[in-house]
C-alpha cells in the first residue's frame, strides 16, 4: 500500500513541482547525512582494552583477520548518536527519494540503511518503488531481492536474483556466481580447474547442501550470499570519512563471506597513534557446507560425539539465518535395515529444548532423501509432542539403488530452535546375504525379547555417547541366509583403531581423530537357524567390558554354514565424554 500511494502522489505532483535547485539541494543534504553518520560510526566507537588481535590468521588484502578463540565477549550497544545519525540519514534519503524514486544514487543507501536499522518492511516498500519508478531491469530486482531476504521472504528473495543473473554482464554474473572466496582452501584449486558445465553442476551441489533447513521455505543462504553481493555494491558507494578505507576487492570479499560487521571496537592508541579499528562479525554464524566438498563430496556419519563439523571455529564463509534463532547438531543414529531388493533407513533422533523453548509443546519434523545427484527423491514429516523438555522421534524411508543423502530436521515454530544432521548413507549393492547395521537399544531388561523392528521392547538410542557402565541392547536383521539353514554368529565389542572404520569414514576423518590400541574385547559366538524365507533376527544385551573409555566398535558378522558366505557390519559408539573441538 506504502508503494502505491508514493507512486501515486510523484504522478500527480510530477517531476516538475520542485525547482530543480531544490531537489539537488536535497541530494546534497541526504549525502551530507550519509557521511555524518559513516563519520559518527567509526569516531564514536569503544576502545577495548587488552586486546591487541594477537597474530593473523590470514591476510585479506588490507586487512588481518583473526578468529576469536572461544566465545567473545558481547559488544558494547551502538551508541546512542551513531543510531540517531543513521535514522537522519534515513529521513534526508527518504525526502530526496519522494522527488527521484528512479535515482539509484538515492535509493540504495536509504535501502541499505533501512536494512541496517532493522526495518525491512520499509526497504521492500522503497524498493519497489525504485523498480517501478526507475524500470531498472538490473538494480531494481537486486535492491529488492536485498530487501526481501532481510524481510525474511527468501524464496522472492532468490527468484529476483535469479531473474536478474541472466540480464548482468557478463564480468558482474560471473563475480556472483563464483565460489572461490567461499570454499574451503582444500576446494578452491579444483573450483579454479573446472569447467563451466562442471562448475554450474558443482554450485548446484553446493547451494543444496548449504540450505541450512530444506523444513524452512527458501534457500536462506543462498540468498544471503546474493544480497551481500548486493550489499557490497551499496558499500561501495558510501562516502569516504575519516578513519574509513576506500572500498576494495578485499572489502568486498570479507563481505561476501562474513556479511557487514555488527559491531567496531579500537584496540589502544598511542601518543602518536589513535589506534586501529577491529570490526567484529557475528559469532553464531555457521559454515553451513562441508570442508572438503568438491574434493570427497558429502560427509558420511560422523564418528559419536564428534564436534559439530558445519560449526567449526575457523571458516572461510559463515552466515546465521534470522529464520531459526538457533541451530544445533541433532542427536540421532541411522540403521539401514534389508528390505526385499532395497534398504530400509531408520533414523531414530531426539532434540533437548533450551531455555527460550522450554515451555514448547510440538515441534516441526522431518526426513529427507537426496540421491547421489543431491535431487530431492522423498520425504516424510511429522508433528511431534514434546515431553519433559525432550522431543523424541524416528522416521523410516525405502531407498532405491545408489548412495543417497539423508537430512533430519526440526524446527519448534514459536522459539525457532532447530536442529539437524545431512550425511552420506551407503546402500549395500549386494543381492545375496545382507546384514543391517546393529541397532543400539536401551537394553530390555525384564522386558520380551525383541523379535521385530517395531516391538516395543525395543528403545532406540538417540544418542551413542554412552556412560561407561552402561549395557547395551543390540537388534540387526539378516536376509538372504539358505532357507531353514543354520548360520553363526560372531559378536565383539572392542576399542575402535582405524582398521576398525568403514573406508569411507576413514578416508573423510583422516588424521583428525585419535584412536587407542587394540585391546581384550568381549566376544561372543553362537548357531541359529534362519526361518523359511532365509531371514533371521538377533536381539541381545551385551555389557561392556571395566573401564570401557573412548570409542568401541560393535562388529557383527555372520556365516551362512551351508554356502561359507560370509557378511559383516558395524556400529561405532563412544562411552564417555564427548571428543572436545582439539580432538581430546
Amino acid at each position: 500500500m506504502l508503494t502505491a500511494v508514493l507512486l501515486a502522489a510523484v504522478q500527480l505532483l510530477g517531476p516538475d513541482t520542485l525547482p530543480r535547485d531544490s531537489v539537488e539541494k536535497l541530494r546534497r543534504d541526504a549525502r551530507r547525512a550519509e557521511a555524518d553518520f559513516e563519520r559518527l560510526a567509526r569516531r564514536l566507537v569503544p576502545v577495548r582494552w587488552g586486546y591487541s588481535g594477537g597474530d593473523c590468521d590470514e591476510i585479506v588484502g588490507r586487512f588481518c583477520l583473526t578468529y576469536d578463540s572461544g566465545r567473545p565477549p558481547e559488544p558494547d550497544p551502538e551508541h546512542g548518536r551513531i543510531t540517531d545519525a543513521r535514522r537522519a540519514a534515513i529521513e534526508a534519503l527518504r525526502s530526496a527519494f519522494t522527488w527521484m524514486p528512479d535515482d539509484f544514487e538515492t535509493a540504495a543507501p536509504l535501502i541499505r540503511y533501512l536494512v541496517e536499522d532493522e526495518r525491512p518492511r520499509e526497504a521492500v516498500s522503497a524498493a519497489r518503488l525504485y523498480a517501478i519508478a526507475s524500470a531498472d531491469s538490473i538494480w531494481g530486482p537486486l535492491l529488492r531481492g536485498f530487501a526481501e531476504h532481510a524481510a525474511g521472504s527468501d524464496t522472492t528473495a532468490e527468484r529476483l536474483f535469479d531473474e536478474v543473473l541472466g540480464r548482468l554482464p557478463d564480468r558482474d554474473r560471473e563475480r556472483m556466481l563464483d565460489l572461490e572466496w567461499v570454499l574451503e582452501p582444500q576446494d578452491r584449486g579444483p573450483w579454479r580447474r573446472l569447467e563451466a558445465a562442471d562448475r554450474a553442476s558443482f554450485s548446484r551441489r553446493f547451494w543444496t547442501l548449504a540450505d541450512p533447513l530444506f523444513l524452512t521455505p527458501g534457500n536462506e543462504t543462498r540468498a544471503e550470499h546474493f544480497a551481500r553481493h548486493v550489499w557490497s555494491r551499496a558499500l561501495a558507494r558510501a562516502p569516504v570519512v575519516a578513519g574509513m578505507l576506500r572500498w576494495g576487492d578485499d572489502l568486498e570479499q570479507l563481505t561476501v563471506r562474513y556479511g557487514v560487521p555488527i559491531a567496531r571496537t579500537r584496540t589502544p592508541g598511542s601518543m602518536t597513534s589513535e589506534g586501529s579499528i577491529v570490526e567484529h562479525f557475528d559469532p553464531d554464524q555457521l559454515a553451513w557446507t562441508p570442508v572438503d566438498l568438491l574434493e570427497r563430496g558429502p560427509p558420511p556419519v560422523p564418528l559419536p560425539g564428534r564436534p559439530w563439523e558445519i560449526g567449526r571455529d575457523r571458516s572461510r564463509f559463515g552466515y546465521a539465518p534470522t529464520s531459526v534463532r538457533r541451530l544445533v547438531a541433532l542427536d540421532h543414529q541411522v540403521t539401514r535395515f534389508p528390505v526385499d531388493d532395497g534398504v530400509l533407513l531408520r533414523v531414530d533422533a531426539r532434540l533437548v529444548m533450551d531455555s527460550a523453548a522450554s515451555g514448547a509443546y510440538r515441534i516441526e519434523t522431518a526426513l529427507f532423501i537426496l540421491d547421489e545427484h543431491l535431487a530431492h527423491v522423498g520425504v516424510e514429516r511429522n508433528v511431534v509432542n514434546i515431553a519433559s523438555d525432550t522431543a523424541r522421534f524416528w522416521f523410516e524411508a525405502r531407498l532405491a539403488p545408489g548412495d543417497h543423502l539423508y537430512s533430519v530436521e526440526a524446527i519448534e515454530p514459536d522459539s525457532r530452535l532447530a536442529a539437524r544432521a545431512r550425511y552420506l548413507i551407503d546402500r549395500d549393492t549386494s543381492h545375496d546375504m545382507r546384514v543391517s547395521d546393529p541397532l543400539v537399544s536401551w537394553p530390555w531388561g525384564s522386558r520380551p525379547s525383541p523379535t521385530h523392528l517395531r516391538h516395543p521392547s525395543i528403545r532406540p538410542r538417540a544418542s551413542l555417547v554412552l556412560e561407561p557402565t552402561d549395557t547395551i541392547g543390540l537388534y540387526a536383521e539378516i536376509a538372504g541366509i539358505s532357507p531353514d539353514g543354520e548360520f553363526r554368529v560372531q559378536l565383539s565389542l572392542e576399542r575402535a583403531d582405524r582398521s576398525s572404520l568403514p573406508a569411507r569414514l576413514f578416508n573423510w576423518i583422516g588424521h583428525r581423530i585419535g584412536l587407542g590400541s587394540p585391546e581384550p574385547a568381549t566376544r561372543l559366538q553362537w548357531t541359529a537357524r534362519a526361518d523359511a524365507r532365509g531371514a533371521a533376527r538377533i536381539a541381545l544385551e551385551v555389557r561392556p567390558p571395566a573401564n570401557p573409555n573412548g570409542d568401541r566398535v560393535i562388529f557383527l558378522r555372520i556365516t551362512d554354514l551351508a554356502t561359507g558366505f560370509v557378511r559383516e557390519s558395524r556400529r561405532i559408539v563412544r562411552f564417555g565424554a564427548p571428543v572436545d573441538a582439539t580432538g581430546r
